[in-house]
This record gives structure tokens, C-alpha cells and sequence, in this order.
């Protein structure tokens, strides 16, 4: 459990920026909004993401469906970011293609006729043609079992932009609740709790 004193080293969202973030999320306005019927504290904290977040991007290697030659692919491992709830994929984030295309320049941005649009996707180092996302993917998900088969992994740091750390933005618990049998209080924080049972209020 998250002391309350332990908020202020978090980044909090503004009563504004909390706004925009149910909206972007759709979010009910009674949603982790709950907080203590005598002083009012919050039992949640909207926590913005951070400007930079560490994506771990895994490297194996697959027949070319064109040339047939071994080629390296890439692909980011879902969970490597503890802030992050969702599943990452490569092009989760605005700027996390270009930073991978930066390590592993066979991962550029290209025509892919199956979504008739350019976006980045693993290549060959041989022949340059791209190498469908939906193949590489189902690959991750076989090699996920047995991460030992990656021949290299690395972690890249990646700059969010401000939609995205609203967007991402997750809310933490500062404590339980309690909830008294008797009197007119249904919900207290462990202080007003305290206070509670010793009659005070």
C-alpha cells in the first residue's frame, strides 16, 4: 500500500488534465474518484505517464518469404514497461518506430499494400522486401514461451509525447478504505478510520 506522503514525488494530474484524461478514455466521472467521508482525501491518484519509457525489443531470425535467405526481424516485448498496461507493439508509441529504426536499421519505413499505407516494418538485410507484420508477430508469440531463442535483446528509451502521457496515465491507490458498521460515515481512510474507533469522531 502507497502512503499518502509518497504522491508528492509522483507526477499527478491537474484537475484539468484528469478531465481530458477520462474523456480520452472515456472514463466516468465517479470512476476512482472516491475519497473519505470526513477529510475528503482520495483513494486515487492519476499518475501521467512518464516522458520517457524503457521498450525492450527482441531480435530473432526468419526465412525471407522472397529471396528465402535468413533474415534478422524485430519486435518489442509486450510487457517490458512496468507503467504501461496495455500491450506494446512497435508502433504503440509516436516515436518508438523511428527509435528502433535507429538500432536496427532493417526496421524502416516502407509501402505496405496490405494496409495501403507507409509505415515502418522489418525488411530484409538481402533483398529489402518487407516482411509482414502479422508473420513476424505470430513469431513473437511462439518465442515468448521460449525467450531464450532470442538471439539479442535491447532496451530502448522512448520520448512519449504529452497526449500520450495523458493518455496512459494510470491511477494509484493511496490506501484501502474502511467502512464503519455504525454512524453516518461510510467510508474512511485509515487515519479518519483510527479516529473512528477511538471515538473521536
Amino acid at each position: 500500500m502507497v502512503s499518502i506522503t509518497d504522491v508528492d514525488t509522483w507526477n499527478c494530474l491537474s484537475r484539468e488534465e484528469e478531465q481530458r484524461w477520462r474523456e480520452i478514455r472515456n472514463m466516468e466521472s465517479w470512476e476512482y474518484s472516491e475519497s473519505c467521508s470526513n477529510c475528503n482525501k482520495r483513494q486515487h491518484q492519476i499518475v501521467k505517464a512518464p516522458q520517457h519509457i524503457e521498450v525492450e525489443v527482441w531480435c530473432w531470425t526468419i526465412s525471407c518469404y522472397a529471396c528465402k535467405k535468413t533474415t534478422p526481424v524485430i519486435w518489442t516485448n509486450g510487457e517490458s514497461s512496468r507503467f504501461i498496461r496495455e500491450s506494446i507493439r512497435p508502433n504503440t508509441f509516436e516515436n518508438l518506430p523511428c527509435a528502433i529504426e535507429q538500432e536496427y536499421p532493417l526496421f524502416k519505413k516502407g509501402f505496405k499494400k496490405t494496409k495501403n499505407v507507409e509505415e515502418h516494418g522489418n525488411t530484409c538485410v538481402h533483398c529489402g522486401a518487407y516482411q509482414g507484420d502479422w508473420f513476424v508477430w505470430h513469431e513473437y508469440l511462439e518465442i515468448a514461451y521460449e525467450p531464450e531463442s532470442v538471439s539479442e535483446s535491447k532496451i530502448i528509451l522512448v520520448a512519449l509525447t504529452e497526449y500520450e502521457q495523458l493518455y496512459y496515465a494510470n491511477p494509484k491507490q493511496l490506501f484501502r478504505m474502511h467502512h464503519p458498521r455504525k454512524g453516518a460515515y461510510r467510508d474512511l481512510c485509515p487515519d479518519c478510520y483510527d479516529l473512528y474507533k477511538k471515538k473521536k469522531i
